[in-house]
């Protein structure tokens, strides 16, 4: 069965990845979520929050600007305080994800909270940092 007869892949999916390969060639399992807007994209644009809030460079209050913060409670996807880096923005193609998911090495767990949709698209349209075509494309305009 192939990952594209499935509906789930759709704007602020999260979707646990077992082994996701960072850039630097390191890897462990690791939320993301999604910011697709419509079903069917060839690419995945994505986001990988992180739970590692006590890292100096979240230490810095300039590197805060375009994060969400999530406390703890505040979604049913992350249990303890996690951050969600909107500056952080990349792409996976949809063969990555087929090949991850076909490998049960893909777990889907469900769609953000709407109340954490509407942040994420707050601090997306009031960015400084991201330009204004991707803002469109990450807004869906």
């Amino acid at each position: 069965m192939h990952l594209d007869n499935f509906f789930f892949i759709k704007r602020c999916s999260i979707f646990y990845i077992h082994d996701f390969e960072f850039e630097n060639s390191e890897s462990r399992n690791k939320y993301f979520l999604t910011l697709n807007c419509q079903y069917g994209d060839e690419d995945i644009t994505f986001v990988l929050p992180t739970s590692q809030v006590d890292k100096y460079y979240y230490q810095n209050p300039i590197n805060m600007r375009d994060v969400l913060v999530i406390e703890k409670g505040e979604s049913k996807f992350f249990h303890k305080k996690t951050y969600i880096d909107l500056k952080n923005i990349d792409e996976l193609s949809f063969e990555q994800l087929e090949e991850k998911y076909q490998q049960g090495d893909l777990v889907v767990e469900g769609t953000i909270e709407d109340v954490l949709l509407t942040k994420i698209e707050n601090i997306i349209k009031n960015s400084e940092l991201i330009n204004k075509l991707d803002k469109d494309y990450y807004l869906c305009n």
